[in-house]
């Protein structure tokens, strides 16, 4: 859009193998995920001292996301790389709801949109970002970043057992540790950024499943100051797989004050759109 529009923010949540809470931080997150939708995004970057376990879900820019954030503790959470409380970026997961509504009502910067499509032969990647600033700004230049993500990560995690499932994962910054500079920029016009990126067969010792893969693209006044957040999940071709879900998250307790009927997560495991399930 060129009209002016609300923001969506990202929520950065630096986390561990090692560390007890954070899956309750994982959980805080997932709340206000459901509650904001598509105007919350969640990055779950594994660094600092309860990262250093076996699995190594670790990255090459974890180091210095957390340096600039700051280290009060995990879990804890960086919204829109906002210094919180005028100390650090990062704060504890009490302060993630109130805060996250509160620069949900913001205005947007610069408006954003991305799609891609992924070859699950060659792996290769083809993202499209579009951006438009819709009133004049005053900075010389922004950074866009693109982050690859991955979802259903099943291991270990202290506080939750060996077959815990990491939502969100940071596998990349495609953009590399800052982004990419947006610079020359008109007031109105739409532009778009193309990249062609090869999904890595493996992060360290992790196995990247392009099923599960998903992309956060933000753009920053400088390493800081988010302006807006947007996400996609890749369109998959060539993908060859026998019809299959799973199910999950299955609560037969919620059957006993329901009669029959209990809720539960269904997956799709297939190319193909599931239009009926007994």
């Amino acid at each position: 859009s060129t009209e002016v529009q609300k923001k969506a923010v990202l929520l950065e949540e630096y986390t561990g193998v090692g560390c007890g809470n954070c899956p309750d931080g994982a959980a805080m997150a997932a709340t206000i995920k459901q509650a904001g939708g598509d105007r919350l995004y969640i990055i779950s970057i594994h660094e600092g001292h309860y990262a250093e376990t076996e699995p190594d879900y670790r990255t090459e820019w974890g180091a210095a996301l957390l340096e600039q954030a700051g280290d009060i503790g995990f879990p804890q959470g960086s919204l829109d790389r906002v210094q919180y409380e005028g100390s650090t970026m990062n704060a504890n997961r009490g302060s993630w709801t109130k805060r996250a509504k509160a620069l949900m009502q913001e205005e947007a910067e610069v408006n954003l949109h991305m799609e891609a499509s992924v070859d699950a032969q060659s792996r290769e990647m083809n993202i499209k970002v579009e951006y438009c600033y819709p009133e004049t700004f005053a900075d010389e230049f922004h950074l866009l970043n693109i982050a690859l993500l991955q979802n259903h990560v099943i291991g270990r995690q202290n506080g939750a057992g060996d077959s815990y499932s990491h939502e969100h994962m940071l596998r990349d910054l495609i953009t590399g540790q800052w982004g990419d500079t947006l610079s020359a920029l008109q007031p109105g016009q739409v532009y778009v950024k193309e990249y062609t990126y090869a999904v890595p067969e493996k992060v360290g010792e992790i196995e990247v499943d392009i099923r599960n893969i998903e992309l956060v693209a933000f753009v920053t006044r400088t390493t800081a100051d988010v302006l807006n957040t947007t996400g996609a999940k890749p369109r998959i071709d060539n993908l060859d797989e026998p019809m299959a879900l799973s199910v999950s998250a299955v609560d037969l307790e919620a059957a006993r004050y329901a009669g029959k009927n209990f809720p539960a997560r269904l997956r799709n495991l297939c190319n193909d759109t599931l239009k009926r399930v007994e």
